[in-house]
């Protein structure tokens, strides 16, 4: 069985090592909260049905509009003084007193207490799935979202299917009004796990909460109403969230309105109707759990943000279409199930991922007041134009229609923007944290940004992608460490560490060729010329910004083999793309190559793999050989990124890149979320093994507990051996030798005689470190 969930949480959820226990208890807590919530939904809708009538509900959830308001102001004023698991501990408490008060009062069977229950079971919806995704957003940073809150949200709706059976099952055993009980012992559950859930927080955050309620930053949105409503008048990114969230909540309550009527007509016993409605749920439920468990980060991983916004609206969309002009039960109900389904899986987590960019010190104001107020003011909206134009003027319920398809257009319209809102809140948060050590940056004019990336010198630290063999001096460095001590004579080190440097060698600005096209070409086509002259002619190449010159380098990049030659020309091509040459790039050929430089990347993984597994005892922190590879690595990622900025934005996908190489891990998951929606889907797929972090967990799992056959093992170094890339055959050659492998001798022999001295010379390095004892 064990096996069974392994294979299903790899296949579907994607769980990384050592993300099991906190992905569980967030996965456990969703569980217990929504179960909680849907015991005693029934109980208060079947009170106030029995006690108030039907006709009550709309002027109910009205009153729920205008209390969300007081409720907001109170938790937002909480938040700047109260430490969030303070504050989260406290509203389980509070919630638990308030169910048992609740339930002393419903045994004096008092009208008013059923009435005021309705409201606060309503209140208590918003409230508890605000406070989890509060939570939820904490512990989990983008890219982690993206992968796991579909798993996690799906605890939820089985929360949904267990809450709504105990509350069938209770009713006939314990009674409707002790299901309270039941709801309070499941918060003081979920309130465990909360607790053990803090203590997985990083310790960043909670550095960052306040100390005391004395001592808290006060916050002029929690100080004055006013203030609040500045916070979202000059945030447009707020604004939109807000906007789409009201136009859900006025669509569903529209779509639920045109259900309604069909099934007062087509079920004349309240029992009926009573049936149909648990089947129906239920299979929402059911639906909601396939989404959620099996789509919903596909979708976001595959697809990106925008997709998954479009996809609620655009069924509503042809739903209330299809009402408007054929308005039958199936219809209505096909479009509710759709509708209903949707809202519990992929839109709500896609909503969560769009709180992920907001500054945390306000996101616990602006969630509660968006999830809470904003939520039950759309279906008081909703609320209101149902009784206008059901109740007073008697309209056909497919006029509902006429409000919801401008209210859908107008919600794509919106989540389109707010996706692009999404990644331009994400660059910008980049690019303060990347200008933080250099003030002067703020003041600089829109197109600050590419002068200064072209004004940069090659090797200069703003620049990185067009620094000129960023890794040449450590990688010398590590193959002097790793012939050291070896019985390696000194000739034959010198001869390899001389062939190397002069094949990475840096170029020198005073050397200049300034020459017709055609004579630099034959520069660089000569391979008897030194590396460092032809990449010089290279540069000098690249300076004229003509469409055969980006021809030239583009056929070079494809059918050169030698790699720094290669990794020139792209060089060059980024130059030309910077200086807004009026030239074309073949799209198609840059692609084709993007792919060949992931192979690349991944032959290497597949040498360390097979290195670390041949190793006799484990393999040391600082072995060279390891420390080569995964430089060798990282200049693949190096160039994988050269080649986007020929596709899309420069400025973007450098940030990306510099942002991706600090410590922070909160700012790396940022960079490689702005990347994941700056590319197409079918360029994040072709990337993202390498890049993705499910994904690349995933094959080192794999990796290490793999077997993998010797004939297989020794395949791949036979291939590395005799790649194109110079410096993964050196490297490759080197592992070889120190393994003292001896079915791939006769290689090593072979290779010793090769026509490239380079290669050469560390095949006879390789066959001393093998012979040696």
């Amino acid at each position: 069985m064990h096996r069974t969930i392994g294979v299903i949480s790899k296949r579907f959820v994607r769980i990384a090592p050592g993300e099991g226990p906190k992905v569980l208890l967030t996965f456990l807590y969703f569980f217990l909260i929504i179960t909680s919530y849907y015991v005693i939904k029934p109980v208060s809708r079947s009170l106030v049905l029995g006690e108030l009538g039907s006709r009550m509900v709309p002027y109910a959830d009205l009153i729920c509009a205008v209390l969300m308001g007081p409720i907001v102001t109170l938790f937002a004023k909480l938040v700047d003084r109260v430490p969030k698991p303070r504050l989260i501990s406290s509203s389980f408490f509070v919630i638990i007193g308030i169910l048992l008060v609740a339930w002393r009062l419903l045994l004096t069977s008092m009208w008013w207490v059923a009435a005021a229950f309705y409201i606060w079971v309503a209140v208590f919806s918003v409230l508890v799935v605000t406070l989890f995704w509060l939570v939820a957003n904490d512990l989990y940073r983008p890219r982690e979202a993206k992968r796991l809150f579909g798993f996690i949200g799906s605890g939820g709706i089985l929360g949904g299917i267990a809450g709504s059976s105990i509350a069938a099952f209770g009713a006939h055993v314990v009674g409707t009004k002790h299901l309270l009980l039941v709801s309070a012992a499941l918060l003081a559950m979920c309130w465990l796990v909360v607790e053990r859930l803090w203590r997985l927080l990083p310790e960043r955050v909670l550095a960052s909460e306040p100390v005391a309620s004395g001592t808290a930053r006060a916050h002029p949105a929690s100080s004055h109403p006013m203030a609040f409503a500045k916070l979202f008048w000059h945030s447009r990114y707020l604004l939109l969230l807000v906007a789409m969230v009201g136009i859900n909540k006025i669509v569903a309550t529209l779509v639920y309105y045109q259900l309604n009527p069909f099934i007062e007509l087509g079920f004349p016993t309240v029992d009926a109707k009573t049936h149909f409605t648990s089947i129906f749920l239920g299979g929402m439920n059911a639906t909601a759990f396939v989404v959620q468990f099996f789509l919903t980060s596909w979708v976001l991983r595959r697809w990106g943000l925008a997709v998954a916004l479009l996809v609620l609206p655009i069924v509503d969309l042809f739903g209330s279409a299809g009402l408007l002009l054929f308005p039958t039960f199936w219809l209505a109900a096909v479009t509710e199930l759709g509708d209903g389904s949707l809202n519990y899986s992929l839109q709500q987590t896609s909503k969560e991922v769009l709180y992920l960019p907001i500054d945390r010190s306000i996101r616990y104001k602006v969630k509660p007041f968006i999830d809470m107020v904003v939520f039950r003011f759309g279906k008081g909206v909703a609320a209101i134009a149902g009784i206008l134009m059901l109740d007073i003027y008697h309209l056909h319920p497919k006029y509902l229609s006429c409000l919801s398809l401008p209210l859908v257009a107008l919600w794509i319209l919106i989540a389109l923007r707010l996706r692009r809102e999404y990644v331009g809140t994400i660059r910008t948060m980049l690019q303060a944290r990347a200008a933080a050590p250099r003030p002067k940056a703020a003041a600089e004019g829109p197109d600050a940004g590419r002068q200064r990336l072209f004004a940069q010198e090659p090797g200069s630290e703003p620049f990185r992608l067009l620094a000129e063999a960023p890794f040449a001096r450590g990688k010398l460095a590590l193959v002097d460490q790793l012939v050291q001590g070896a019985s390696v004579p000194p000739p034959h080190v010198k001869r390899l560490i001389d062939e190397l440097s002069q094949y990475d060698s840096r170029l020198v600005q005073a050397a200049e060729v300034e020459s017709e096209a055609l004579r630099l070409r034959a520069i660089i086509s000569d391979h008897h010329t030194s590396m460092a002259k032809r990449r010089q002619a290279l540069r000098s190449l690249a300076r004229i910004p003509e469409q055969a010159t980006v021809d030239y380098l583009f056929s070079l990049m494809v059918v050169e083999t030698e790699t720094v030659l290669r990794h020139e020309a792209v060089r060059g091509l980024v130059k030309l793309r910077l200086r807004h040459a009026r030239v074309e790039f073949p799209v198609p050929q840059i692609r084709r190559q993007i792919a060949s430089e992931v192979a690349g990347y991944q032959r290497i993984m597949d040498v360390i793999n097979v290195y670390r597994r041949h190793c006799r005892g484990p393999v040391a922190a600082n072995d060279p050989i390891i420390a080569l590879l995964r430089i060798l690595m990282e200049e693949s990622v190096e160039q994988v990124f050269r080649l986007l900025m020929l596709i899309y934005r420069p400025e973007d996908i450098h940030l990306a890149y510099e942002q991706m190489t600090v410590t922070d891990a909160y700012v790396r998951a940022d960079a490689i979320e702005l990347l994941d929606n700056l590319i197409d889907p079918a360029m994040r797929s072709a990337i993202f093994p390498i890049l993705d972090e499910d994904r690349f967990l995933s094959a080192l799992e794999d990796a290490v507990g793999a077997t993998q056959e010797p004939t297989t093992a020794y395949r791949i170094l036979q291939q590395a051996i005799w790649d194109h890339h110079c410096w993964l055959s050196v490297t490759t050659l080197c592992a070889v030798g120190r393994l003292r492998l001896t079915p791939l001798r006769q290689e090593l022999e072979k290779a010793s005689r090769h026509p490239t001295h380079v290669i050469s010379s560390a095949a006879k390095v390789a066959l001393h470190l093998a012979s040696q004892s």
